[in-house]
């Protein structure tokens, strides 16, 4: 995993003591150990005895991710659009998926 910009599906606009900004980009650096540590992971996935599998993701967390990834707080992240923040959890996922399963096991 690298650092990830996210083009928005919605401009937010930042205020400053200079004015207002409307972004359109969202940039995200890579998640260390101490960022999972202290905010615990955000997707969980779920395997049931018969096979079947589901991905339970917490969108509080995530949005608390990306504003520790970030540059931003929570009112301003918090104007995302829902698919923006679905975005982020998708590219925040494969660092939780259980050891062995999914794309990153196949590329070691």
């Amino acid at each position: 995993m690298a650092d990830k910009e996210f083009k928005l599906s919605k401009p937010i606009t930042v205020h400053s003591p200079e004015g207002a900004t409307d972004i359109s980009t969202l940039a995200l650096r890579e998640p260390t150990a101490d960022d999972v540590g202290k905010l615990k992971p955000p997707i969980q996935i779920v395997t049931y005895p018969d096979g079947g599998v589901e991905t339970i993701i917490n969108f509080a967390r995530v949005l608390q991710y990306a504003q520790r990834l970030s540059s931003y707080d929570a009112g301003v992240l918090g104007m995302m659009a829902p698919r923006d923040l679905l975005e982020i959890a998708n590219w925040l996922g494969p660092l939780f998926a259980p050891l062995g399963s999914g794309s990153e096991a196949e590329k070691n």
